[in-house]
Order: C-alpha cells, then sequence, then structure tokens
C-alpha cells in the first residue's frame, strides 16, 4: 500500500550559539534578576548589571528584557565586544538574522579575535540561505579558536545543507572529540549519514544525542523517522510516543505515528492520529490523504474518497504538485469499481 510519507529530518545549524562571559550563579535567575532591579534603581549606570540581567533574562526566554539591557549595556559602554554579541545572540532567537548580523559585525569590529561572533554570524548567515558565506566565518572562528566544537559543528551544518555530507561529518567528528556531550553534533551527525544512506548510523548516532539529552523532542522524531525507514514501525511508533509526550502539539509527530500505524494494520489507531494531526494543522494534507486510505482501509469508501478529494484541494492549493498529483492518482484508483487498496503504485 502506498501511503504518503514525511522524512524530513531537520539539520540544526546557528543553534550553536555562543555568549560572551556570563555570570556565576545562573542557577537561581528570577531571584537574582529581582536582586539586580533593586541595585539598578540606585545606580543605573552601572554596566555589569544590566550585562548581568540581560544573560539571565536570556536564559529565562525574557528576549525582549534581554535586548532591553543590553541596548542599555551598549549605551553605558559602546565598545564593549560581548555586549553586542550577547544582544545578536539574542536577535537571532528571535529570527531578526539580520539585525544580529549587524550586532556581531559591531563585535567583530571592536575586537576582531571574537571567535564567538564569528560562530553566531556565520549562524545568522547560514540561518538567511548563505551557507558559504556562514562557513567563512565558521573557519575564522576555528582559525581564532581550534577548540571551538560549536563552530566545528556548525560549518559541519552548513557544508551538508550544501550536499557536502562528508565533509560535514569530518567537523561533526571533530566537535564531539573536542566535546563529548554535545547532543547536537551527534543529531547533525546521524542526519548526515542519513543522507549518505547510512540508516543505521543515523540511528546510533540520534540514539547517543537522546542519551546526552533526553528532552529533545527532534531526536526521537529524527530517529523514529529513520526507524520507520528501515521498516521498524513499532520502533517508530514508540519515538513519535516521546516526540507527542515532550510536544504535545507536534501534528507530524501524530501524522508519522499514524503512518506507522497503517503498516501495522491498525487503521482505527491510525485515523485517531490523522484526526490529531488535522486538529491541530486543518490544512494538513497528507493527513487527510492517509486517513483517506486508513477509512477506505475499513470499508469506509466514500469517507475515503472525501478525504482524498480534500487532500487534492489543498494540494492544488498549497503549489505541492507532487502531492496533488500523486492523490489525483489514487481518487482515479479509488473511484474503479472493485479496486483493492493494496495495488497503489
Amino acid at each position: 500500500m502506498n501511503y504518503l510519507k514525511i522524512f524530513s529530518l531537520a539539520m540544526i545549524i546557528g543553534s550553536a550559539v555562543t555568549l560572551g562571559p556570563t555570570p556565576t550563579a545562573v542557577s537561581l535567575p528570577v531571584a537574582k534578576i529581582n536582586r539586580i532591579t533593586k541595585i539598578l534603581k540606585s545606580q543605573p549606570s552601572s554596566f555589569e548589571n544590566h550585562y548581568d540581567r540581560g544573560i539571565r533574562r536570556l536564559h529565562l526566554g525574557d528576549h525582549r528584557g534581554a535586548i532591553e539591557d543590553f541596548n542599555q549595556a551598549i549605551r553605558i559602554n559602546p565598545n564593549n565586544d560581548d555586549a553586542y554579541n550577547n544582544r545578536g545572540v539574542v536577535r537571532l532567537h528571535l529570527g531578526d538574522y539580520r539585525g544580529a548580523i549587524e550586532d556581531f559585525n559591531q563585535a567583530i569590529r571592536i575586537n576582531p579575535n571574537n571567535d564567538d561572533a564569528y560562530n553566531n554570524r556565520g549562524g545568522a548567515r547560514s540561518q538567511l540561505g548563505n551557507h558559504q558565506e556562514g562557513i567563512e566565518d565558521f573557519n575564522q572562528a576555528i582559525r581564532i579558536n581550534p577548540n571551538n566544537d560549536q563552530a566545528y559543528n556548525n560549518r559541519g551544518g552548513a557544508r551538508s545543507q550544501l550536499g557536502n555530507y562528508r565533509d560535514g561529518i569530518e567537523d561533526f567528528n571533530q566537535a564531539i572529540t573536542i566535546n563529548p556531550k554535545s547532543a547536537v553534533a551527534y543529531h547533525n551527525r546521524g542526519n548526515a549519514r542519513n543522507a549518505l544512506g547510512d540508516h543505521r548510523g543515523a540511528i546510533e548516532d540520534y540514539s547517543q544525542a537522546i542519551r546526552i539529552n533526553p528532552n529533545s523532542a527532534l531526536n526521537y522524531y529524527n530517529r523514529g523517522l529513520t526507524r520507520s525507514q528501515l521498516e521498524d514501525y513499532r520502533g517508530g511508533i514508540e519515538d513519535f510516543n516521546q516526540v507527542i509526550r515532550i510536544n504535545p502539539n507536534d501534528d507530524q509527530a501524530y501524522h508519522n505515528r499514524g503512518i506507522g500505524r497503517l503498516h501495522l494494520g491498525d487503521y482505527r489507531g491510525a485515523i485517531e492520529d490523522f484526526n490529531q494531526a488535522i486538529r491541530i494543522s486543518p490544512n494538513y494534507a497528507a493527513a487527510y490523504y492517509n486517513r483517506g486510505l486508513s477509512r477506505s482501509q475499513l470499508g469506509d469508501r466514500q469517507e475515503g474518497i472525501t478525504d482524498i478529494w480534500q487532500a487534492a484541494k489543498l494540494a492544488q492549493k498549497q503549489g505541492n504538485t507532487a502531492l496533488y498529483q500523486h492523490v489525483q492518482k489514487a481518487i482515479r484508483r479509488l473511484q474503479l469499481p472493485g479496486l483493492d487498496l493494496t495495488d497503489q503504485p
């Protein structure tokens, strides 16, 4: 049976950002922020306190507050490269890649040996699709600091995005040698191995990333996809279960778990998963398509055709030509009398 699969592996580039000097005792950021705020009322021109509070706010996810503090720190001391670098990191988190690049440029102008700023600027450039420019920045970060594992990881990611998977793997290997606890480097090496067809090697890398960081949904998700590619549908379902536990609103995890259930003949369970994927993303064309196939397998032919028609309309509206043509072919077959759905191309 020809179910529509989603096998999209996400390479993590630019997430391995590096902050400037970080204050100690960040484990209690809220209490410390409150104390710093009181101090700033009497010492509003304290660079150190604005800088310190900015980093703590960033750790708490208060990006707007962090930017305000770094803005103030820069007004007080416009020649501190770390303040520009850290404000750029916040802008990266907010998706303001061009604004981030401006900050990293300024940090580099102040301190041409700031490897963190080169690494972060490379990440921002890669996020904008300028992978070659990103690689140049990662090269410079590594020249300045040959032990910058994050720069190796990010360069490997950019090389992989350009299709240079073997060079990417070399970079991930180096990142892991420098930092054996880098879950991101294991994850990205797994993606590169997948691209080269080494699915079992990829699973080993995702598994190691999970051992290091068991709360990353992406590691489970990509291992689940890879297991499904190897027709280990039960293993894939176990991984998608973990993704859903971490993120109950992951529509693709529900969809892919549904595909696994389809292959195992659990059509009702598959329909429940596709229903959930559609509740989260009402325009999820592939989920309609696979739900239609599931319903048809249970003998609910008319509801199945309705779902598949809906998939066709959504695919056409979304400009997804490949999916639209695939669904059109299924519609023609479904409307033939005496169709056996296992006879799909």
